[in-house]
């Protein structure tokens, strides 16, 4: 650009904000280009970017991709409020924000979006949200080939047609449907969030599986970042109705790091092609008082045993 060449800075900007302003898409070369000079993220913005909705997303956009919290936070207070949980926008600015550390913030515009949210707790852990919007709460769905997650707004019924004895309170669920057609390395769904203070928890649920094809079954892998959990929790058999989950854990340290994620492994065997369905509903974590801790537990002692869990 020849006025940059020249020093004259003033109509370098001019040339730039006019670019963004014709095509967002310049937006972020032109926010690179003016970050050589301009060091203050509200003067960037009010120099270089227009103040149009399309603009500030491409912007946030930007942020995310060089890590720039500061500039985030000063385009989140240009933004119109309130926001939808599923916009691009939010999920770009708080997947910046936690990576950053500051899952204050993070805890906050989830409880902004979603009243049902406690600090904690897993986030759209009842599934409870429109499709969209799981990833602003820390939800990574891509799945590989061979499979398909969905959200069910009905819990699903026996064979017989009807809902079993012991079924989650909630009717919504996370369902993976498997083809049958691939021998699946899986790592997806997973959901990292922060429980902000040290004592003692719980983590539980409820699963089902139905018709699950292969020796190598699914399972939940629980691990706490700084923490010593690191806890499996198998699926019983390939095909089960709907059962209760849970184990007890410590957090040491405050704003511990929670990740919770489906895995299945690859394997030789015969029946290496996974097919069938899982599905998980009501996924929560709650705080024990000192006289409920003891020796953890995988199932509750109502039903049969859920699960066997590997250390």
């Amino acid at each position: 650009m020849t006025s940059l060449r020249a020093g004259d800075t003033d109509l370098t900007e001019q040339h730039l904000k006019l670019a963004a302003r014709g095509d967002r898409r310049y937006t972020s070369r032109a926010l690179f280009m003016a970050q050589r000079w301009i060091n203050s993220p509200d003067d960037l913005l009010d120099r270089i970017v227009p103040s149009t909705e399309e603009h500030l997303t491409a912007t946030m956009r930007h942020a995310r991709d060089t890590e720039q919290l500061e500039l985030a936070e000063a385009i989140w207070q240009r933004l119109e409020q309130p926001r939808e949980p599923w916009d691009r926008v939010v999920s770009d600015y708080l997947e910046l924000a936690f990576g950053a550390g500051d899952h204050e913030r993070v805890m906050s515009v989830w409880a902004e979006l979603d009243p049902a949210y406690r600090r904690g707790n897993v986030p759209a852990g009842s599934f409870h949200l429109p499709w969209d919007a799981m990833s602003t709460f820390g939800w990574r769905v891509r799945m590989p080939e061979g499979v398909r997650v969905e959200l069910d707004e009905e819990l699903p019924v026996t064979e017989q047609g009807t809902l079993s004895s012991a079924a989650p309170p909630e009717a919504r669920s996370l369902r993976l449907d498997f083809d049958g057609n691939e021998n699946l390395r899986l790592r997806h769904p997973v959901v990292q969030f922060p429980i902000p203070e040290t004592g003692q928890y719980r983590l539980q649920g409820w699963w089902r599986g139905e018709h699950l094809t292969t020796r190598s079954l699914p399972r939940l892998d629980i691990g706490l970042r700084h923490g010593s959990l690191r806890e499996r929790v198998q699926t019983p058999r390939g095909h089960f109705d709907w059962q209760p989950f849970q184990i007890d854990f410590e957090v040491g340290v405050n704003n511990e790091i929670m990740t919770l994620r489906v895995v299945r492994e690859q394997t030789d065997a015969f029946d290496r092609y996974i097919a069938g369905r899982l599905w998980l509903s009501h996924l929560e974590v709650v705080e024990l008082e000192s006289t409920d801790t003891g020796p953890m537990s995988i199932h509750d002692e109502s039903v049969p045993a859920a699960s066997e869990i590997h250390r």
